[in-house]
């Protein structure tokens, strides 16, 4: 599983960094050809093959943990229940409207953006 960039300059430097760590690696398996090379090569390549495959692994078993977690649209409730417990059994009532006021825009102020009754 691949992460690009997001810019098509990112992408190409992406690429030819890698054509040319890849052929660095090349060139020197070459140049230093023999038993030992070749089995040094060996073991690094399955050393990050093992390592893409435990954190698939982790990365799976991470996203089916979450899968049945609770979202904030079903915690929600409980806590506006949880509130409106606290307000009635100090004898008041949570009255609350919404935080971007009655025309929806987010930074202008409004008058009435929780109330509280006595």
């Amino acid at each position: 599983m691949v992460h690009w960039p997001k810019s098509n300059v990112g992408r190409v430097m992406t690429i030819v960094i890698a054509l040319i760590v890849g052929l660095g690696l090349v060139q020197s398996a070459i140049a230093l050809s023999g038993t030992f090379v070749w089995i040094t090569l060996a073991v690094a390549v399955l050393a990050v093959f093992v390592a893409v495959v435990v954190h698939r692994r982790a990365q799976e078993a991470s996203d089916l943990a979450l899968a049945d977690a609770p979202s904030f649209a079903d915690i929600l409730p409980q806590w506006n229940s949880r509130r409106d417990l606290e307000a009635a059994r100090q004898g008041r009532t949570a009255v609350t409207q919404p935080s971007t006021g009655p025309t929806g825009s987010a930074g202008a102020p409004t008058e009435d953006v929780a109330v509280e009754q006595v």
